[in-house]
């Protein structure tokens, strides 16, 4: 038998984008920044080529607008950072601003990368059904909800503060996904 023959390849779990011809080129990307330690992002267009990409710092990085980006694929890498705790490497899932400009400029998807997972939030066919700033205000509602819920558990000693960090935007996202009938998904990719 020949040695080559005989290796088993594993491969990384890959989150499918909103253009299946977009998906290689996106994944490859994301990979590249997974582990960096500022913000990456970039802007895919249907067929996999990028419109546009900027670097920044740990906390985000600037949109610089300077192609039409409507419908495209917006991803980005969110850093690991220290105080983020025990349990930063699981990463957290999208900012309110993350998903307000993904509404602002009616992009297909929009993703984050973290060191071990991946998160994606698609567009319905039927559009976001929400303005961006009618989408700022439901955030902000359900960032309360969720936010006392969690430090009422933390209080009842139920989670840990390290366990908020990781889950409360992934909470967010959950509930405000079910009330816009948006397709968000969270894959352990790394």
């Amino acid at each position: 038998m020949n040695k080559s023959s005989s290796r088993i390849q594993v491969q990384s779990k890959v989150l499918e984008t909103a253009y299946p011809n977009a998906t290689k080129n996106v994944v490859a990307f994301e990979e590249s920044i997974r582990k960096n330690s500022f913000e990456t992002i970039a802007v895919f267009d249907k067929e996999g080529n990028i419109l546009l990409q900027n670097s920044g710092n740990e906390k985000g990085a600037a949109v610089p607008i300077t192609v039409n980006i409507e419908n495209g694929i917006f991803t980005h890498n969110h850093p690991t950072l220290p105080e983020d705790g025990r349990y930063g490497r699981i990463g957290t899932s999208f900012s309110d601003i993350d998903i307000y400009h993904a509404i602002k400029f009616n992009q297909a998807e929009v993703r984050v990368v973290t060191e071990t997972s991946t998160f994606s939030m698609k567009r319905p066919n039927s559009g976001w059904n929400v303005s961006a700033n009618e989408f700022q205000s439901a955030y902000n509602s359900e960032n309360k909800i969720v936010t006392d819920d969690l430090l009422n558990r933390l209080r009842y000693k139920k989670t840990t503060y390290d366990k908020i960090i990781v889950t409360i935007d992934h909470k967010i996202m959950k509930n405000l996904s079910k009330k816009y009938v948006w397709e968000y998904s969270k894959m352990k990719t790394s």
